[in-house]
């Protein structure tokens, strides 16, 4: 059986399923993007991946596939590891 996205979403509790849930429902509002489970999590593509999605215990990961280029607009923007230009934001 293939996981949807709003499976995934459902099986997070407390703080970051609230905060997956409201933050899945402003991506697709955009428009343009769709949502898959890609390597575990919420993934959003539009032509190739934009961003995605990852419940923890207490927050809510928010990354962009290109987010270092995204580094100065947002002072809670972390770099990513590795090789990738990789960024994101913890959602509390």
């Amino acid at each position: 059986m293939t996981k949807t996205v709003n499976d995934y979403i459902t099986g997070l509790s407390g703080v970051p399923a609230d905060v997956a849930k409201r933050l899945h429902d402003a991506i697709l509002a955009v428009g343009g993007l769709t949502d898959i489970v890609k390597w575990g999590h919420p993934v959003y593509d539009a032509g190739g991946a934009v961003c995605l999605l990852k419940g923890t215990k207490d927050s809510v990961t928010f990354g962009f596939w290109r987010g270092a280029d995204m580094l100065d607009l947002d002072p809670r923007m972390e770099k990513g590891g590795g090789k990738g230009d990789m960024a994101y934001i913890r959602l509390r």
